[in-house]
């Protein structure tokens, strides 16, 4: 299994073209292999496009940002967000 990061501090940089690039291109060229893409920033920027772009993925994050109770995660600590996400991607993985 193949892990990538990306982080900078710098707005304005890529980060979000780029992870939606990568995911793209490794799900491209590992077509039988599952793809996790985690986007931790609060724009959701990478998380739009992979939903399906300026309109379509704006639609999708309103859609998933309107439920009650909301289908996002608290994030009360660093580490206890690592070690949640972790086991999330162990059980998708599994």
């Amino acid at each position: 299994m193949a892990v990538y990061a990306l982080w900078n501090n710098k707005g304005g940089v890529g980060k979000s073209y780029l992870t939606f690039q990568i995911s793209c291109e490794y799900a491209r060229t590992h077509p039988t292999e599952k793809n996790l893409v985690i986007d931790l920033c609060p724009q959701a920027n990478a998380s739009g496009m992979l939903m399906g772009g300026i309109i379509r993925g704006e639609e999708q994050l309103d859609f998933f940002s309107s439920q009650n109770p909301r289908l996002t995660m608290l994030v009360t600590s660093i580490s206890g967000f690592v070690a949640h996400i972790e086991a999330l991607v162990w059980e998708l993985i599994s």
